[in-house]
Order: structure tokens, then sequence, then C-alpha cells
């Protein structure tokens, strides 16, 4: 749905986004883990529970090279209650053991997009892929890529972030009312990266997400 979207709708900046191939998100927790250390040695063990980017897309040139590219954090909620939205966006609420106060644990989502490193780990994984499924077509591509990746005096890249909340609807938003306030950048995102958050609300949105299940997996 993320690729969907960004591929057919226009984001900040208006770039021309394409997916060459969807990744698949669970990779190694540890490859991950090291991939990200070399680059910040400040980096914990713990965050990991997250095990990289849920989406990622290219801005191509016409020679094929990169021009940007825009990760992306998407979540699926049944019920988009405020609550709920509160809990994706700051963490899951803990009890503070001094005000004896449930409060978000601010391991959310701008928790979780702030801190990722320039060049995330998805990146090698979608370079991996250019080199298998067409090595000559993506070469300008795959060439950027290394001088990306690499650890010490990598070229930088421009960056987008994409925020994509997505689910069913509650009787107590009223039409035309966004989740996540829009009309100023947000206080709570601080990375330096440009930012397109999408909300898609949509009417009995667990069954069409069954349903595209059950079509995939069918004998």
């Amino acid at each position: 749905m993320a690729g969907m979207l960004t591929e057919h709708y226009k984001y900040i900046g208006n770039h021309q986004w394409t997916i060459p191939v969807f990744l698949f998100r669970y990779h190694e927790d540890a490859e991950a883990y090291l991939f990200a250390l070399v680059r910040d040695e400040e980096r914990k063990r713990e965050v990991y529970g997250r095990r990289g980017s849920d989406f990622i897309a290219l801005a191509l040139d016409k020679e094929g090279d990169i021009e940007r590219f825009i990760v992306g954090e998407a979540k699926w909620r049944k019920k988009l209650q405020p609550s709920v939205v509160a809990e994706l966006m700051y963490g899951k609420k803990k009890r503070n053991s001094d005000t004896n106060e449930l409060e978000h644990d601010g391991k959310g989502i701008w928790f979780q997009i702030n801190r990722d490193i320039s060049a995330p780990h998805g990146l090698r994984q979608l370079q991996r892929l250019l080199r298998e499924i067409d090595p000559d077509g993506y070469s300008a591509a795959i060439a950027r890529l290394d001088r990306v990746l690499v650890v010490r005096n990598a070229e930088p890249l421009p960056r987008t972030n994409l925020i994509m909340i997505s689910g069913g609807d509650v009787s107590s938003r009223k039409s035309q009312t966004s989740l996540i306030h829009w009309e100023e950048a947000p206080k709570e995102y601080t990375a330096p990266h440009d930012l397109q958050v999408v909300e898609l609300i949509l009417q009995d949105g667990d069954k069409l997400i069954d349903r595209i299940y059950d079509a995939l997996w069918a004998a």
C-alpha cells in the first residue's frame, strides 16, 4: 500500500519515486545491528526489535543514477482512535515509578525515525537485489550505493522520510480530520530530512487485508 501511494501520489519535493523491488522487512537481526554499529558507536543492541525500514523507494535521473531515496515507516491498526495513534507515535504506556502515572515510553515512530542512520541497512539489501535482477539496467544506481554505503567517507544521499498510518475509521473522527497535525512541521520530528506523512482511512480495511492475504497464499 505504501508503495502504491508513493509511486502514484505527489509527495513533498515533487520527486518521481520508483520501486525497483520490494524488500523483505525481517532481514537478519545481527547483520542489521552490525551494519549500524560501525556507523554509530553509541548504538545499543535493543533497538533491533524494529528490524529495519518498512519501505524504501528511489528517485532516479535519466541516466538511472539515484537522486534521492525515501524511507517509509508504515503502520496498520484496525481502529485509529486517538489513543492508538498516540501509542504508535510516542510508544506504549508504562507506569512512571516516581509519579505512578501512565506515560508513553518515548519509543514510538518519532523516536525510531529520528534516530535512524542516514543510509539505513535496507539500502544494502536493495543494492544486492538490484545486482541480481538487473545489474546492467541498474548499474548507475548500484555504483552510487557503493559510494553511499562505505563505512568511511561515505557519500551523502538526499533522503525523505515517510510515515504512513493506515487503518479503520472511528465514529469520533470528523470527516477530513487528520490524525497527525500537518499545518506545521511536528515539533517531535528532529531528523534533518524532508518528511511526508500519509494517513489512509479504510472502511472494513481489515477485511480487505484478509482478502489480499488469502489471495496471496491460495493454493
